[in-house]
This record gives structure tokens, sequence and C-alpha cells, in this order.
């Protein structure tokens, strides 16, 4: 049985990771469902994706937040 070396494997991961969170994480995307959320009266809203993954260490999810941040939302 070959295994794949643990540092490509870890590197698979993180690569799918960071190509999701890009997705989820969009600025672009963000900044419209913030628009459309609140033009329906409502505060806020939560982002989610369809995989069960932890993506706060991503550097989309990263970025988004100190963005967020800066324009005042809590995140």
């Amino acid at each position: 049985m070959k295994f794949t070396p643990a540092n490509k494997s870890l590197k698979l991961a993180e690569d799918k990771r960071e190509k999701i969170a890009k997705a989820v994480f969009d600025g672009n995307r963000v900044a419209e469902i913030i628009t459309k959320t609140a033009a329906a009266g409502e505060y806020g809203f939560q982002l989610a994706q369809e995989c069960p993954l932890d993506l706060r260490a991503t550097t989309y999810a990263k970025g988004l937040i100190t963005k967020l941040k800066t324009a005042g939302y809590n995140t």
C-alpha cells in the first residue's frame, strides 16, 4: 500500500479549502448580499458553504473579516 506523503496531503487539503473559501467569501458577492439583506429589513446574515469545513483560517476568510471590521460590521 502506498500512502501520499503527509505534507502533500496537507497541501491538497489547504488548496481545496482556499478554493472553496474564494467562492464563499468573495467580497463582491458578500457586498451584494449585505445590500439585499438590509433592503429586506434584516440586520444580518450568516455565510455558509455546502461542505462542513472550518474556513476561518483561509486567506479569503481572514481578508473579508478584516474588510468587514474596517467598514464597521460585526463578524
